[in-house]
C-alpha cells in the first residue's frame, strides 16, 4: 500500500475513532439521564406510596377520632344523666347557672325556695339570696372564680313567699350540655343553727354554774377554816396543859382531834386552791427564786416523816445554780406535794429531790424520784385530774383526796412550767417539773411580766400522771 493510501487510512481511523468517542459519549449521557429518570420515578413512587399510607392512616385516625368523639358524647350524656339523678336524689339543693342565670335545678332546691323547678329556670341566681346580702353573695361568686369554693359560705336565703332561712352555699365548676356552667350547692342549716343556739345557752349556763360553784366553795372554805383552826388550836392547848394530868387514853383522843383536824384543814386548803384556780383567782407573785433554798426547806419538812418510815431522803443540787423566775410559795407547794407523795407511797428505799441545770447554772427541771409502788400505765391519763388517784384502793391504804397533783400541774402551767411523770409498777416513779416549757401565761399573752397572774385549772385529760393523790 502506498503512502497516500496509508494517509487516507489513518485519517479514516482518526475520524472513526472520533465518531466512536462522540457516539459513546452521547450514549453514556443518555444512559445517565435514563438512570436519573428511573431514580426520580422510584422517588416519586415512594412519595406516592408514603402519601397513600399517610392518607390511609389519616383516614383511620379520623375514623378513630370520630368513634372517640361519639363515645365521649355518650359518656357526657351518661355523666349528665348520672349527675341529674344524683342531684334529684340529693338532700341538698342543686342549682345550675350560667352567666348569672339559672339553667336548671333539682327538686330539693325548688322545695327549699317553695317554688316549682320551671319557675326557677331563667331567674337570676342572686334572687335566691335575701336582698340585704345580695352584694355579699355577688362578691362570693366573683371571689370563688374558676375552680369553685373550698369552704361553704353562709348566706340568708329568700323563699318565694318572702320568708328567710339560713343556708350554706358552695360553688363548683362543671360542663352541662357541652358548655361551661357553675353548680351552686345549697344546704338549709336552720336546724343546725337552732342546735348551736341551744348548745351555746347550755354552755353559758354551765359556765355560770361552775363560777357559782367555785365561789361557793371559796366562801365555804373560808367559813370552815376559821372554826377548824380554833378546834385545832384549843386541842393543842389542852394537850400541852393537861399532858401530865389526864389519862393517856384522853391524851390520845386529843391527839386524834388534832390529827383529824389538820387533815380536814389540809383538805379544805386543797379545795380552796382548786376553786381559786377554777375561778381564775390565783395570784402569782413572780420573782427570782433560789431553788437550793426551796429544796432544802422541803427536805427539812419531810425529814422526820421519811426517817419514821425508814426511808433515805436525799437532795442533789448543782454548783452555781442560778435563780428561776417563779412564785416562791407556789413552787415550794408543788415540790412539797411531789416529795410528800413520794414519801407517802414508798414503803422502803429512798426518795431523791434534785435539780438539773445547764452548764452555766440555768435550771432545767426539778426531779422527785422514789422507789415506791409506781403507777399502772393505764392510769397515767387519770391521776392528774381532780379527785383521781392511780388506784381507788390507795385512798383506803394511803389516804388523800386526789387534788394535790391536779393543783400542782395547774400551778406549774401558770408559772410557765410543765409537770410530767415516768413510772413503772413496783419500781417507782419519777416526777419532774420542766422549767423550759413555755412562758408564763401572762407573759405569753401580754408580752411583759406582771406582778400577778390569774389562772384556771385545766380539765382535759393529760398524758402524764402522779404517784400519789393527797397532800397540800
Amino acid at each position: 500500500m502506498g503512502e497516500p493510501e496509508w494517509a487516507y487510512f489513518g485519517m479514516a481511523l482518526v475520524v472513526a475513532t472520533g465518531l466512536a468517542v462522540v457516539v459513546l459519549s452521547v450514549r453514556i449521557r443518555g444512559m445517565a439521564r435514563l438512570e436519573s429518570f428511573r431514580r426520580q420515578e422510584r422517588v416519586r413512587q415512594l412519595e406516592l406510596e408514603t402519601a397513600l399510607e399517610q392518607t390511609e392512616q389519616a383516614r383511620q385516625g379520623e375514623e378513630a377520632a370520630r368513634k372517640a368523639l361519639e363515645e365521649a358524647l355518650v359518656q357526657v350524656k351518661e355523666s349528665e344523666e348520672r349527675f341529674r339523678r344524683l342531684a334529684d336524689a340529693s338532700f341538698e339543693g342543686v342549682v345550675i347557672f350560667r352567666e348569672g342565670r339559672i339553667v336548671d335545678a333539682n327538686a330539693r332546691a325548688a322545695e327549699l325556695f317553695s317554688v316549682a323547678v320551671p319557675q326557677l329556670i331563667g331567674d337570676p341566681v342572686l334572687n335566691l339570696v335575701a336582698r340585704p346580702q345580695r352584694e355579699e353573695a355577688e362578691r362570693f361568686l366573683a371571689r370563688t372564680g374558676r375552680g369553685g369554693s373550698a369552704e361553704p359560705f353562709e348566706l340568708e336565703g329568700r323563699r318565694s313567699d318572702g320568708t328567710r332561712f339560713p343556708m350554706e352555699v358552695s360553688v363548683v365548676d362543671s360542663f352541662i350540655e357541652g358548655r361551661e356552667a357553675r353548680v351552686l350547692i345549697i344546704r338549709d342549716v336552720t336546724n343546725q343553727k337552732r342546735v348551736e343556739g341551744i348548745l351555746r345557752r347550755a354552755l353559758e349556763e354551765a359556765e355560770a354554774s361552775s363560777r357559782a360553784k367555785s365561789t361557793f366553795l371559796a366562801n365555804m372554805s373560808h367559813e370552815l377554816r376559821t372554826p377548824l383552826n380554833s378546834v385545832i388550836g384549843f386541842a393543842n392547848i389542852l394537850r400541852k396543859k393537861q399532858e401530865d394530868r389526864v389519862p393517856a387514853r384522853e391524851l390520845d383522843y386529843l391527839q386524834r382531834i388534832m390529827a383529824n383536824g389538820e387533815h380536814l384543814l389540809a383538805l379544805i386548803e386543797d379545795i380552796l386552791d382548786l376553786s381559786k384556780i377554777d375561778a381564775r383567782r390565783v395570784e402569782l407573785q413572780l420573782e427570782a427564786v433560789e431553788l437550793d433554798r426551796v429544796v432544802a426547806e422541803v427536805a427539812q419538812t419531810l425529814e422526820f416523816q421519811a426517817r419514821k418510815k425508814g426511808l433515805s431522803l436525799h437532795s442533789e443540787l448543782p454548783n452555781d445554780l442560778e435563780p428561776v423566775r417563779a412564785d416562791r410559795r407556789r413552787l415550794k407547794q408543788v415540790v412539797l406535794n411531789l416529795a410528800g407523795n413520794a414519801v407517802k407511797f414508798t414503803g422502803e428505799g429512798r426518795v431523791d429531790i434534785r435539780v438539773v441545770a445547764e452548764p452555766d447554772g440555768t435550771p432545767v427541771r426539778i426531779e422527785v424520784e422514789d422507789t415506791g409502788i409506781g403507777i399502772p400505765e393505764d392510769r397515767l391519763d387519770h391521776v392528774f385530774q381532780p379527785f383521781e388517784q392511780a388506784d381507788s384502793s390507795q385512798t383506803r391504804s394511803f389516804g388523800g383526796t386526789g387534788l394535790g397533783l391536779a393543783i400542782s400541774r395547774s400551778l406549774c402551767e401558770l408559772m410557765g412550767f410543765d409537770l410530767r411523770v415516768e413510772s413503772r409498777v413496783g419500781e417507782g416513779s419519777l416526777f419532774f417539773i420542766d422549767m423550759q416549757a413555755v412562758p408564763p401565761r401572762s407573759e405569753a399573752r401580754h408580752g411583759e411580766e406582771p406582778a400577778s397572774v390569774r389562772g384556771r385549772i385545766r380539765r382535759d385529760p393529760v398524758r402524764d400522771a402522779e404517784s400519789a393523790a393527797g397532800g397540800p
